[in-house]
Order: structure tokens, then C-alpha cells, then sequence
């Protein structure tokens, strides 16, 4: 799982634009595909690839906005390292509160 930085204010459950050339990335992300994504404050949210946006000169990942992540998750999960003892399972209830948080985040639209 990659590690982005969001410019702009991230809201739970809400979209942010991500321009791929303000990555690291040596390639493109695909639809679906998981991330962390770091806020200007520091606070790191799962975060799912929505969309594209195609500009000119540059191709924006548009990221949903999932559960709020706490510092070890987060470097926890870009690194792939394994969940501690008694955590096992944790991770996937993160993920599943930020799918529920997207989906009712869809249905208010």
C-alpha cells in the first residue's frame, strides 16, 4: 500500500484530488486500489481510488475518504509488516468502518 499526501483539508468520508505527479509513485494506481492518505495535519485515512481525472499535463487520482488510521496502522500497512499479537483482524474492521463510511456517504448525495 502507497502513502499519499493530500494538499487539500481530508473529511471522513469524503473525495479528495490527488495529482499523480505530487507522488513518488514510479506508476499509475489503479481503480480500487487501497492507500493511506496523510493530511496536512499529520492524520493518516484509508483512502480508495475512485476515479481519474485526466489534465493536460498530469492525471489526477480522485480518493475516497475512508476511516481515520492511527500512526502504526498507517506505517504498519505501507510497510506490509504483519499486525501484532492480539490485533490480527483489526485492520480489516478499519477498512470495513471506511466502506461503510463511503457507502453512506454515497446514499446522503
Amino acid at each position: 500500500m502507497h502513502r499519499l499526501t493530500s494538499s487539500e483539508p481530508v473529511r471522513a468520508a469524503g473525495r479528495v484530488r490527488v495529482a499523480h505527479s505530487a507522488t513518488t509513485l514510479a506508476f499509475g494506481l489503479e481503480p480500487g486500489e487501497g492507500v493511506v492518505l496523510e493530511d496536512l495535519t499529520g492524520e493518516q485515512h484509508l483512502a480508495v481510488v475512485a476515479d481519474f481525472e485526466f489534465e493536460l499535463e498530469d492525471t489526477v487520482y480522485l480518493l475516497e475518504v475512508g476511516g481515520r488510521l492511527p500512526a502504526e496502522m498507517a506505517d504498519r500497512l505501507v510497510t506490509g509488516a504483519a499486525e501484532p499479537a492480539g490485533e490480527e483482524g483489526l485492520t480489516a474492521v478499519v477498512e470495513l468502518l471506511g466502506q461503510l463510511r463511503r457507502r453512506v456517504a454515497r446514499q446522503g448525495r
